[in-house]
């Protein structure tokens, strides 16, 4: 399978180590660190970016989003063709959401994360 993952830059070196650890095809594009405290800005990458992976054409099949409520940035985005994957996490770093790439690997932890396609995420 081939991912796109969106997350917090606090998180790179975990989820780096996650990705060499999966069979899967995972392309990891990282926020800056304490973006959350700038949700507008932060709500503004995460759309772009969102778009930008669905207009690639790279055959991906889900987008994973790494983050937790972060100022309420994740709430009403959506995904138009790419499944969107988001975490059930209030705050990231309690949570640890970029745990979610082993539950997307594993089909009995998968009830974890949210799955959209044209669906407004509510967190």
């Amino acid at each position: 399978m081939r991912f796109k993952l969106l997350a917090c830059g606090v998180f790179t070196r975990e989820i780096r180590r996650c990705i060499a650890g999966t069979p899967h095809i995972v392309d990891a594009e990282f926020s800056a660190i304490g973006s959350h405290d700038r949700p507008d800005e932060l709500r503004k990458f995460l759309r772009s970016s969102i778009d930008k992976t669905e207009a690639s054409g790279a055959g991906y099949d889900f987008i994973l989003l790494c983050y937790g409520l972060c100022g309420n940035a994740t709430v009403g985005l959506a995904a138009r063709s790419v499944p969107l994957v988001v975490p059930r996490a209030h705050d990231c770093c309690k949570r640890r959401p970029w745990s979610g790439l082993s539950d997307v690997c594993c089909p009995a932890r998968a009830r974890l994360l949210h799955h959209t396609v044209g669906l407004q995420v509510a967190v």
